[in-house]
């Protein structure tokens, strides 16, 4: 996904005739558009919009810590 944020980024820069435009304009929607979709589809995305480090327990599961 990050080549179609770079494709995109390119293309903005093409249809400004060479005038740098901000990465983030393209990358952070293609980037937070695949997490949010991912999300939905693993049915995580209440989780992840509501994370705290506190309520996680999946990090102590996987370091083998209790």
């Amino acid at each position: 996904m990050d080549l179609v944020s770079l494709l995109f980024t390119y293309l903005g820069l093409y249809l400004m005739n060479g005038h740098g435009q901000p990465a983030l304009l393209y990358l952070v929607p293609c980037t937070l558009g695949v997490t949010v979709i991912l999300g939905l589809v693993r049915g995580e995305l209440k989780e992840l919009w509501n994370y705290s480090p506190e309520s996680s327990s999946a990090t102590t599961n996987l370091t083998g810590e209790a």
